[in-house]
């Protein structure tokens, strides 16, 4: 978890971003097995988002991913929000997840205190909290067992950003997410502890995830400045 690892990146995340010395791009909602197996073969992407959520539009079944036999899990991030906590121990024995990302809110610390997997932790950013209130109810208490944290919209998934004035000030290292396309990635580099991008909506066409939007996003990124806080880091 951060706390353990100290001020500094945690562990994956750590090597992972110093080795690329580049945004991180995790795309979320990858249900197709063709580009499944595009993206986890490629350098594309960081971290590829795979949705079980009852709650999401983008959500598969274990049985559909099952048939996607991916080779490997090293990039592979599973979501949940609203499943029950019974039903993601029993996913997690079906399937080698090594990362899964969960809600703040959704799960109890002491939940993810027992998880043996590498935890990001999504933060909703209502727009009626306070940044304090968000970080002691929402951050805090689960800080010390997660590895990254996601900051995210009121309403995640729907493509609308964050309206909360939490992000510039937020003290661990961070993926943002809420409405982010290839267009306004930049929104990214103005937060000292941002770290990437998590992406949904923005990589879709149609409603459906599309390769080429998603090459043309890590070509964007690539070319962002870090944060200056984590480049004095690396």
């Amino acid at each position: 978890g951060l706390m353990r690892n100290g001020p500094d990146l945690p562990g994956a995340f750590h090597a992972l971003f110093q080795s690329e010395g580049k945004m991180l791009f995790k795309a979320c909602g990858i249900r197709s097995p063709d580009l499944l197996h595009k993206l986890n073969s490629s350098s594309d992407t960081d971290w590829l988002g795979i949705n079980f959520s009852p709650a999401s539009k983008r959500r598969i079944s274990p049985e559909a991913f099952a048939q996607m036999q991916p080779a490997q899990f090293d990039r592979l991030v599973a979501v949940f929000y609203q499943n029950d906590p019974a039903e993601i121990i029993e996913l997690l024995a079906r399937f080698p997840f090594k990362t899964i990302q969960l809600y703040a809110g959704d799960v109890c610390p002491a939940f993810v205190r027992e998880l043996k997997t590498r935890v990001i932790l999504a933060i909703k950013t209502p727009p009626d909290l306070s940044a304090d209130k968000i970080l002691a109810s929402l951050v805090e208490p689960y800080a010390a067992d997660v590895d990254c944290f996601i900051l995210d919209g009121a309403s995640p998934g729907s493509g609308t950003g964050i309206k909360s004035d939490l992000p510039e000030h937020f003290p661990y290292p961070f993926l943002l997410a809420g409405g982010l396309n290839e267009d306004n990635l930049e929104l990214a580099a103005q937060y000292p502890n941002c770290i990437g991008v998590d992406i949904a909506s923005g990589i879709e066409t149609d409603g459906e995830p599309d390769f080429e939007k998603i090459r043309r996003i890590k070509v964007r990124l690539a070319a962002l400045p870090l944060p200056h806080d984590l480049s004095d880091r690396l």
